[in-house]
């Protein structure tokens, strides 16, 4: 059953500012409790888009790892990752890649030691039976 959040649970929510613990002290899920966070929180402005600075955009063009990025300046790693993206450094340098003929001879293989002509011809069947694979006599024909 629905119930209108309160102005006394507005500030409890707020107070505890995370919606698992909140919905404990609540009568509300945590789903309710984190749609409702979101809200106050919109409302008041400490939820508005944070730009990038110059100076994360320096961490990030360090050679670090895309976890350390998001650790150092309190980011989620996929936002580090497009920002890092978009602004075209920190990783460092890869690799340089094999050409194709040396990734070839990595992967070639001695040739087989049987020769297609030393195989059995395939005889021809007009019957089209190709058995059971049973090698019982009560399942012959």
């Amino acid at each position: 059953m629905y119930t209108p959040w309160t102005p006394e649970e507005d500030a409890i929510l707020l107070r505890i500012g995370k919606p698992g613990p909140a919905s404990k002290v609540l009568p509300k899920s945590r789903h309710a409790c984190y749609e409702r966070l979101r809200r106050l929180r919109r409302a008041d402005g400490s939820e508005l888009k944070r730009y990038w600075s110059p100076e994360e955009d320096a961490v990030l063009r360090l050679p670090l790892s895309h976890s350390e990025c998001a650790r150092r300046l309190g980011r989620s790693r996929p936002a580090c990752r497009d920002r890092r993206k978009k602004i075209g450094g920190g990783r460092a340098e890869p690799e340089p890649q094999e050409d194709f003929v040396a990734v070839l001879r990595r992967f070639e293989r001695e040739p087989a030691s049987v020769s297609v002509r030393d195989r059995q011809p395939l005889t021809y069947n007009p019957s089209g039976y190709q058995g059971s694979g049973c090698s019982s006599s009560a399942n012959m024909d």
